[in-house]
């Protein structure tokens, strides 16, 4: 479990019972009960044991309507997956009335145990809910089995974040970056898939705010922004233009409560206003708001999902130059990128972005972080796609020490040297041009995440 993710998720567990139709006077069950219960008990406690997971355990359920006040428990206590251990043979209606009645991600455990045939129930149960196109996970193994709860610790996760994203609230702020057909959202599609909110706001927002920001909180926060870096070599007409952007920004985000936004930077803020965005970026993502930028709703979302995922701050890039002997890939984009992601706050500079003229006149500009992201584990993903082809790309490797190389442009920007398995394949496939990558392993749990919500996973 990654220490940064503070929120560990919460399961619901409910226990199944049967009690045979030619004994229903007599309650009496199909199995020995205390050997359901025990096996039960046995599950349970497996759960627990694993530290990574917050437990509501419910009564055993013997009939259709027991399982459904159960869950309606579940979903009361915001209940992030449910887990239905069948611990012999049951009737599935029971399990089938629950999952009906309201949506709670969900799993259905099962083991071999000849003398209660929960294995026999399990298979019943799962035959009749993939006939009905259900969309769950199925579990099967002893309560001693670790591979078993770690299945269970795995949709889990992914389960959390989905439900974060059903509460979300995420801003579209401007329009789509020119040229980037990769980055075209559809917000019908999103909204199916992952129940989350977008509230678009036009560009002329931000601007509109700046305009009541006082100098004096300018200037404060000009300079504690420059004791967080080791340097500030960018002329300060552009750096206090950066930050009124970050302070604008901010002040939307509390106003219409964003859990995660996107902002359209060129050639809207770059050239038109004279900054760019990358400063406000990156301040935001320290401060654990998702922030994507070239109008990219996309990899807001995937920010976002990373993000709840680890903890950590995501970040999001281009991809410059692959290596197929190495099987690295070069990473960079304009400048943005959370200084928490540097090793040490002294090994960042802070250059002006662009030099040009802008369509009023003055310089193109703003400012951006030049540094390398720290090395680790790491997960590189992009979502992308329009109705039925929404899909997500997604692989694991680490980020490498920073290298000796010729950097070109680049030189002045974050930048970072992944390895991963096939990464030459992995660009020759890529559904974006713009991708996040973020610390921590959590392919599996993406995979999991995308079963449920139903698009296709590469």
């Amino acid at each position: 479990m990654d220490p940064h993710l503070t929120e560990l998720p919460l399961v619901g567990f409910i226990p199944i019972q049967f009690i045979r139709e030619d004994k229903a006077e007599t309650g009496e069950a199909f199995a020995s009960e205390d050997a359901t219960t025990e096996l039960s008990d046995r599950a349970f406690s497996s759960l627990e044991r694993s530290g990574d997971l917050q437990l509501l355990k419910l009564d055993t359920v013997y009939t259709a309507n027991e399982a459904r006040e159960a869950v309606r428990k579940c979903f009361s206590a915001n209940v992030d997956l449910v887990v239905y251990f069948v611990p012999t043979w049951i009737d599935s209606s029971v399990v089938i009335g629950a999952v009906q009645e309201v949506k709670i991600p969900y799993v259905v455990w099962g083991c071999s145990d000849l003398n209660t045939q929960s294995l026999v129930g399990m298979v019943e149960v799962v035959a009749s809910l993939n006939n009905l196109g259900e969309k769950f996970k199925a579990v099967y193994g002893d309560p001693s089995d670790k591979e078993a709860v770690d299945e269970i610790e795995v949709r889990a996760r992914a389960s959390r974040v989905l439900r974060k994203l059903r509460r979300a609230r995420i801003g579209f702020i401007g329009g789509i970056a020119f040229g980037m057909y990769d980055a075209v959202q559809d917000l019908v599609a999103l909204r199916e898939k992952f129940g989350t909110e977008v509230v678009h706001l036009d560009q002329y927002r931000i601007i509109d705010e700046i305009s009541r920001i006082p100098d004096s909180e300018i200037q404060a926060t000009v300079s504690e922004f420059s004791k967080r870096v080791g340097r500030v070599e960018a002329p300060s007409e552009h750096l206090i233009k950066s930050v009124k952007v970050y302070l604008a920004l901010k002040r939307l985000i509390v106003k219409f409560n964003f859990d995660a936004i996107q902002v359209k930077c060129h050639p809207d803020l770059s050239q038109i206003y004279g900054a760019c965005g990358c400063l406000a970026v990156s301040s935001l993502i320290d401060e654990r708001i998702p922030v994507a930028c070239e109008g990219n709703l996309n990899t807001a979302f995937t920010m976002y999902i990373l993000h709840e995922l680890t903890g950590n701050p995501p970040w999001a890039h281009e991809v410059p130059a692959v290596d197929r002997k190495k099987n690295t890939l070069m990473l960079w984009h304009c400048g943005a990128g959370a200084l928490a992601l540097a090793k040490d706050p002294s090994e960042i500079t802070v250059h002006q972005q662009y030099a040009g003229a802008v369509e009023k006149g003055g310089v193109m500009g703003g400012v951006t972080m030049d540094f390398w992201v720290k090395p680790g584990k790491a997960t590189m993903a992009a979502l992308a796609g329009m109705g039925n082809n929404l899909r997500m790309q997604f692989s694991e490797g680490e980020i490498l020490p920073p290298s000796n190389m010729d950097l070109g442009p680049g030189k002045i920007w974050v930048r970072a040297l992944v390895e991963m398995p096939e990464a030459e394949t992995f660009i020759r496939n890529a559904i974006a041009h713009q991708f996040v990558t973020i610390h921590g392993q959590v392919g599996r749990e993406l995979k999991e995440l995308c079963q449920m919500v139903g698009i296709s996973a590469a």
